[in-house]
Order: C-alpha cells, then sequence, then structure tokens
C-alpha cells in the first residue's frame, strides 16, 4: 500500500522549493535579469510536473489495488478466475464446461463463465472450484477439483 505520509512529505517539500523558486524568480525579474528568470521558470516548471506525475502514479497504484482487491495477508488476491499471487491455485476449466456433484441427495449443477462458476440454485458467480465446493457443502478442506464432476450429470 501506499505510504501516504511518505508521498506527503515528498509533495511538501516539493512545494517549498516552488515557494522557493517563485520568490528567486520575483528577485529576477525585479533586476530585469531574464536569464536568470528563464532558467527559475524552467525549473519551476518542472517541479510543478514532478508533482502531479507523483499524485498520478499515486493514483492509478490506489486504482489498481481497488480493482485487484488485495484482501489476504499471505499475498493472494481475490479474483477473476479464481488465480492466487502465489500460483497455487489451478485456472477454472474451459468457459462452457459443465460440473456438478450429487452431495447428500441433492444434485448441484453449475457451468464455467468468463466470471467464474455459476450454480444453479446459488445468486454469486464462485471464482474458483473450492469456492464453489464450500458453497455446497460448507467445509473449507475440500479440494474443489476433487469434489466436482465434469460433464452432463446423469439423468435421474
Amino acid at each position: 500500500m501506499i505510504d501516504r505520509r511518505k508521498m506527503g512529505s515528498v509533495l511538501t517539500k516539493l512545494d517549498k522549493a516552488l515557494k522557493k523558486l517563485a520568490s528567486e524568480r520575483a528577485k529576477a525579474i525585479k533586476k530585469l535579469d531574464t536569464d536568470r528568470d528563464e532558467e527559475l521558470r524552467a525549473h519551476m516548471l518542472a517541479l510543478k510536473g514532478y508533482a502531479e506525475d507523483l499524485e498520478n502514479l499515486a493514483a492509478q497504484i490506489e486504482r489498481y489495488i481497488a480493482e485487484n482487491r488485495f484482501t489476504s495477508r499471505r499475498g493472494r488476491k481475490k479474483g477473476a478466475r479464481g488465480v492466487a499471487a502465489r500460483g497455487n491455485v489451478k485456472q477454472l476449466p474451459p468457459v462452457g464446461t459443465k460440473i456438478w456433484k450429487r452431495y447428500k441427495g441433492k444434485l448441484y449443477v453449475g457451468e464455467v463463465t468468463e466470471e467464474g462458476i455459476k450454480l444453479e440454485g446459488f445468486d454469486q458467480i464462485f471464482p474458483s472450484m473450492t469456492a464453489a465446493c464450500y458453497a455446497v457443502t460448507g467445509q473449507k478442506n475440500l479440494s474443489g477439483w476433487s469434489f466436482w464432476k465434469q460433464g452432463e450429470p446423469p439423468a435421474e
């Protein structure tokens, strides 16, 4: 995450430098020293550009973090298609793949979509096979890849 205090400190230093340059530029204008005035003006423009770049970069980083929803302490991100930052979670099967499982006498059927797994009877999209398995069983220690069967469910 961005350390706002450090960024604020840098922006404060840039602002102080801009004020100092503005003061020196005013003195150069009074002395009609046009060369010095142009030099100071160029420095001021550069500092303003640095400040804008820093603010834009901070906004981009915050937007990226918000879009990718980094949430856990272990560095995993919750997001599209169930892929974790650590790389130890399998990708979902191809889009359009049907999955099913009979669990405690009830048949659960779903399909892999672009967003994740859509199970019939559930209002949400699940990012991984294991998340869909947990929604059905309530057990976190089961592997979704072992739990679900792929293909069309058997006719009843």
